[in-house]
């Protein structure tokens, strides 16, 4: 993770999710890119209406809304904080604006947003077709220790490997802990005792395929570094659960039907 950046409308959920990105972005101590898309209306290419106001000068009434939204919501414009206008429409501008590296965060629903849906048309497209990792902030901090858990679909597949790698990151830099879940459907041919045995051997042939392999990058936490400490610790019927017997704060999960 080499920057965050975050998208705001001036709406309620992008200043929380400024609010959320300012926080880890300190944590972490990487930079973060305030970023709001402009576009002139469609009604202004009408015969009559008075001269449009110049690209340039929209990018700069743009970053200075955006200095004075952070100004507002933070108490002031951090060092680490810089505005950035964009041309076009919102989730066009914003996938332009993140890279492999990036980490975008965003509201659940901007300014055009129903009341009752539980994710807007921009954050959704950005959550389908972004190459980074995205965040929709629905708190003002992001997770800390003690009862905040943060909880990675797990697969096998090297999307979720890649979404454990940035979970793992945002629990060392959060104190949060790190549940890997795993879960798959039981055949209905078959019954106890044969269905608790197999899914006690596959959940622990998978999570010692996770701890032996982790990730494929070279950020994998150092910290989570497999060792023969690592021992298994409470087994519902059904499901088994996973964690480590020293410090790192991470641990894995399978069940057949419901996170228990």
């Amino acid at each position: 993770m080499k920057e965050l950046v975050v998208g705001l409308d001036g709406s309620r959920d992008s200043r929380r999710a400024l609010r959320w990105a300012a926080a880890l972005a300190d944590r972490a101590a990487v930079p973060l890119r305030a970023i709001e898309a402009w576009s002139y209306p469609a009604l202004t290419v009408v015969p009559g209406w008075s001269e449009l106001v110049s690209p340039s000068e929209m990018d700069d009434r743009t970053v200075d809304g955006i200095r004075a939204l952070v100004a507002s919501e933070l108490g002031e414009v951090p060092a680490f904080v810089t505005a950035e206008a964009r041309r076009g429409p919102a989730a066009r501008a914003i996938l332009g604006a993140v890279g492999p590296d990036s980490v975008l965060v965003l509201g659940s629903r901007g300014r055009g947003g129903f009341a009752g849906l539980l994710l807007g048309s921009v954050s959704r497209e950005c959550i389908e077709h972004a190459q980074c990792p995205v965040v929709i902030a629905r708190e003002d901090d992001p997770p800390t220790p003690g009862d905040t858990v943060i909880l990675v679909g797990k697969d096998g597949s090297e999307n979720s490997a890649r979404a454990l790698e940035w979970a793992g990151t945002v629990g060392q830099l959060t104190g949060a802990a790190v549940v890997a879940a795993y879960v798959w459907q039981v055949t209905s041919a078959e019954v106890k005792p044969q269905l608790h045995r197999r899914l006690r051997a596959e959940a622990g042939a998978t999570v010692e395929r996770w701890l032996i392999r982790g990730p494929s990058s070279s950020s994998w936490p150092s910290a989570w570094t497999p060792s023969s400490s690592w021992s298994a610790a409470g087994a519902p019927a059904g499901s088994e659960a996973w964690r480590p017997a020293a410090s790192p704060a991470i641990s894995s999960a399978t069940a057949p039907r419901r996170w228990r």
